[in-house]
């Protein structure tokens, strides 16, 4: 996981996502040019299980609420 200097979050990610979508960006690598990477993190190995049960919870959960998901969709606002 990099951090990045400045942390301009979501819509730096949404301008790139934008801009290669509508080819006015090449490719997305471009945000190399546009950021500087600060830090370097990697991830622990021995909470591969723990994230693993986080996981399947929320498949489970997901599952249980895509029909009612679809549902709330369908209400007229």
């Amino acid at each position: 996981m990099a951090y990045i200097a400045l942390a301009p979050g979501a819509p730096l990610g949404d301008a790139l996502l934008a801009g290669v979508g509508t080819g006015v960006l090449e490719k997305f690598e471009v945000i190399k040019e546009w950021v500087e990477v600060t830090e370097m993190t990697k991830t622990n190995p021995e909470n591969k299980a723990i994230y693993d049960r986080y996981y399947n919870i929320y498949k489970k959960l997901y599952e249980a609420n895509s029909e009612i998901f679809k549902l709330l969709s369908q209400i007229p606002s």
